[in-house]
């Protein structure tokens, strides 16, 4: 079922739920059981509705561009960027609003959630404010680049509806809430790191996922160590803190319980301390502001406790399935998400790795969560796998536990530890960047599951064939990409994607990439030409950049 609703979102076709319904009826005629292909087509056919029902309250075609008077409150913590808009330089703030149209409301009925920018803000938005204010709505669009980012498919696995520019805020009043509360917290921090910039930056992004302080080149550094999804509170974040209260519940709570009820006494110390690790799992999705990576962790959390609770032992891996059926059954849109099954492949390959211990939890962890980040955030280095095998421990025990405690108890002198941590952290990456020997090969898609792979295949204690034939599955990061031409022939590759032209002449030896599209600060409408520094240059110029290929 959880395939069928993936199927249905990515897709959208309504001929496999004629098909699975007519199976159903074959498998009835012939005695068998129905519930194989008709609980699929009802799955199926129950993501189609959920995805007809997002497209169609998105912002109609007749509307874009369109002005409206719109009330809602911010739901997010707003972000603040310098910039420069029709040549005069000031701020720009970014937020998600969630209301309705007031005027006219005919014309896009319903409650939406849109992402706005507020161009010089008099004075900034607030998290957890409501506002009245004249938007000009535009269609949830990106940019359409085959090797670019799907903005377009993020809108809609993220419910946002329209994008929108603020053209005066008429009315503004309440405040404080889960957003206000995070900010709030989130400032407290801040001014308790004032002596320490770097955990300043990371601190509240661990604690209440607020990136906003995060400068770019601290950014970076993560990224191309490939350790950026420890800044992102996902599923390991949670089972951590999940894992932590349930050994203190086992240790405290439980026979607490006990000792104040007598009836308890039969439980299970295990059994006892689920419920307030469940609750510490949805206290910090809470923290995190229930961003929809947190929903899913904290209901994979919630279904792995109802699995054991109801002491009736099911395999892992069968533990595991039912929660991606249950998140996709609560949000089937967050198929389209690809942090969603970047997610469910970390825990599979922990728990395949975790099943055998040893030297192999060491040495296939860290390769694997260095190969899901260079997918998640397109780097990889041969640091990777030694920053994860050294700054995941370094998170898990010591930053994150400090960062929590700190923040929940409002004791400086804890947050100071973890930024002390993270201080550390910042410094060790920095000397892996700085002495990594060259470049690695190119992870393509084939090359990261066969790597995947590998370090699955070796986990197995039944293995039929001998464990030196493995190294057979890193053939694919030796099959060349992109082979250049024999000399003396040119090979020319044009690039029209709808927002400019960009022209790549490639012979034997070099490669020239010749840019005449749109640019903004950090990229532009060709990937490349953003990779190699041409997107920093102003929208109308044509640059020319001779790049040498690493074949």
């Amino acid at each position: 079922m959880a395939a069928a609703m993936t199927a249905a979102v990515w897709y959208g076709l309504l001929w496999p739920v004629a098909a699975g319904l007519a199976l159903a009826l074959l498998a009835r005629r012939r005695g068998g059981s129905a519930g194989g292909w008709m609980w699929p087509a009802l799955a199926y056919l129950y993501a189609v509705v959920v995805l007809q029902l997002a497209l169609e309250a998105r912002l109609p075609e007749h509307l874009n561009g369109e002005e409206m008077v719109f009330v809602g409150r911010v739901v997010s913590l707003p972000e603040t960027h310098g910039g420069v808009h029709y040549g005069q330089t000031g701020i720009n703030q970014s937020a998600l609003l969630e209301g309705r149209v007031s005027a006219p409301e005919r014309r896009w009925p319903g409650r939406h959630r849109l992402r706005v920018s507020y161009w010089n803000p008099d004075p900034p938005l607030r998290a957890g404010e409501w506002i009245r204010a004249r938007l000009r709505l535009y269609r949830p669009r990106g940019t359409y680049n085959e090797a670019g980012f799907d903005s377009e498919r993020y809108f809609l696995a993220e419910g946002i509806d329209a994008r929108a520019t603020v053209r005066a805020v008429e009315a503004r009043w309440g405040g404080g809430g889960l957003p206000g509360w995070r900010q709030a917290v989130s400032d407290r921090i801040v001014g308790h790191l004032a002596v320490s910039p770097h955990g300043a930056a990371v601190v509240p992004a661990l604690v209440v996922a607020d990136r906003r302080g995060l400068p770019a080149p601290l950014w970076d550094l993560f990224r191309e160590t490939g350790t950026a999804h420890l800044l992102a509170i996902s599923g390991l974040h949670l089972t951590l803190v999940s894992g932590m209260v349930w050994w203190l519940g086992r240790v405290l709570f439980g026979p607490l319980c006990q000792w104040l009820c007598g009836p308890l006494r039969r439980l299970p110390l295990a059994l006892l301390a689920w419920p307030p690790a469940v609750t510490a799992a949805w206290g910090y999705a809470a923290l995190a502001g229930f961003s929809l990576p947190t929903q899913r962790a904290a209901l994979m959390i919630s279904v792995l406790a109802l699995a054991v609770c109801r002491r009736r032992p099911r395999p892992p891996l069968g533990v595991l399935a039912l929660a991606l059926f249950v998140v996709l059954l609560w949000d089937p849109l967050a198929a389209l998400s690809a942090s969603l099954w970047l997610s469910f492949g970390a825990v599979l390959a922990i728990l395949l790795i975790a099943g055998t211990g040893g030297p192999w939890l060491w040495a296939g962890l860290p390769l694997v969560m260095g190969v899901i980040s260079a997918v998640m955030f397109d780097s990889w280095t041969w640091a990777s796998p030694v920053a994860n095998a050294v700054l995941v421990p370094l998170f898990s025990v010591l930053i994150v536990p400090l960062a929590l405690s700190g923040a929940i108890f409002d004791w400086p002198a804890l947050s100071l530890g973890a930024a002390t941590g993270v201080e550390a952290a910042v410094a060790l990456m920095a000397m892996l960047a700085r002495f990594t020997p060259g470049a690695p090969p190119v992870l393509t898609g084939m090359a990261a599951a066969a790597l995947l792979l590998a370090v699955a295949l070796a986990t197995l204690r039944a293995w039929p064939w001998p464990r030196r034939m493995l190294p057979l599955l890193m053939v694919p990061w030796l099959w060349p990409q992109n082979a250049a031409p024999p000399p003396g022939q040119l090979r020319m590759t044009v690039f029209d994607v709808g927002q400019g032209q960009a022209v790549a002449l490639r012979t034997h030896g070099h490669l020239l990439l010749y840019d005449t599209g749109p640019a903004w600060p950090g990229g532009s409408s060709n990937r490349g030409c953003a990779a190699s520094g041409c997107g920093h240059r102003s929208p109308s110029s044509a640059t020319a950049t001779w790049i040498t290929p690493a074949v």
